[in-house]
C-alpha cells in the first residue's frame, strides 16, 4: 500500500438543478388585466381575485411563486376595469331610461286609444238598438256588461275620466270630438279624442283644445 495519498477523481460534470418558480396566476392576472382596460370589462373582474390570490401566495411562498409586480399590476388593472364598466353602466341606464320611459306612456296611449274606440263601439250599438233614447253614461254600459270598469281607466293616468259628448239625435260633422279626456292625463302634453265615425286620435297643445272647444253637448 502507498504512502502517498490518492488523487480524488474529478467528479463528473452534471447539470445544476434549479427550482422554476411559478408565475402563472400572476401572468394571468396581468393579461386579464389589461384585456379588462382595454377590451372588455368583464374579463377584467377576473384578474381581481386571481391577483390577490397570486399576491398572497407569493408573499407566502415567495420560493415556489414569482412575479408579485405582474400580480399587483394585474389586480390594478382588474379594478380600473371594474370602474370603467360601472361608468359605462351608469351612463348607458342614464341614456335607456328615458327612452323606456317615453315608450312606456307612448303604449299606454295606444291602451287609451283602444279603451276610447271600445267606448264608440258600444255607444254606436246602443244608438242602433234604441234609437231616439238619447246616450247611455258610461256607468250604465259598464252596468248593461258592454264596457269594463277597466275599459273606462286611461293606464296613464290611473282613474276613470272619459268625457263622453255624443248625443244622438244632433247630426255631427266628421271632425266633431264625441269622446275625450283631459290632457292631464298625459303629462299635459295633449289627450286622445274620438270621432263619430270611432276613430281615434292624439292631439297635442293647441289641435288638442281646439278640437275639444268644438265637442258638441250629450
Amino acid at each position: 500500500m502507498s504512502d502517498f495519498p490518492q488523487a480524488t477523481p474529478p467528479t463528473q460534470p452534471g447539470f445544476l438543478h434549479t427550482s422554476q418558480v411559478n408565475t402563472g396566476l400572476a401572468v394571468t392576472a396581468l393579461v386579464c388585466g389589461i384585456l379588462g382596460v382595454v377590451m372588455c370589462p368583464p374579463v377584467g373582474f377576473v384578474a381581481i381575485p386571481v391577483g390577490i390570490i397570486a399576491i398572497s401566495r407569493c408573499s407566502a411562498r415567495p420560493q415556489e411563486y414569482g412575479g408579485r409586480g405582474m400580480a399587483i399590476a394585474g389586480l390594478v388593472c382588474g379594478i380600473c376595469s371594474l370602474f370603467t364598466a360601472l361608468v359605462m353602466g351608469t351612463l348607458l341606464v342614464s341614456v335607456l331610461l328615458p327612452s323606456l320611459s317615453r315608450a312606456r306612456e307612448l303604449s299606454k296611449r295606444l291602451v287609451c286609444a283602444s279603451n276610447m274606440k271600445s267606448i264608440a263601439t258600444s255607444v254606436k250599438i246602443y244608438h242602433h238598438d234604441h234609437p231616439g233614447q238619447g246616450t247611455p253614461s258610461l256607468k250604465f254600459l259598464v252596468e248593461r256588461g258592454d264596457l269594463t270598469d277597466a275599459m273606462l281607466t286611461c293606464p296613464s293616468a290611473g282613474v276613470s275620466n272619459y268625457v263622453l259628448a255624443w248625443p244622438q239625435t244632433v247630426a255631427l260633422a266628421d271632425d266633431a270630438v264625441v269622446i275625450h279626456e283631459p290632457s292631464g292625463n298625459h303629462d299635459n302634453e295633449g289627450g286622445n279624442v274620438c270621432y263619430p265615425d270611432g276613430s281615434v286620435q292624439f292631439l297635442k297643445g293647441d289641435d288638442y283644445h281646439a278640437a275639444i272647444k268644438k265637442a258638441p253637448g250629450p
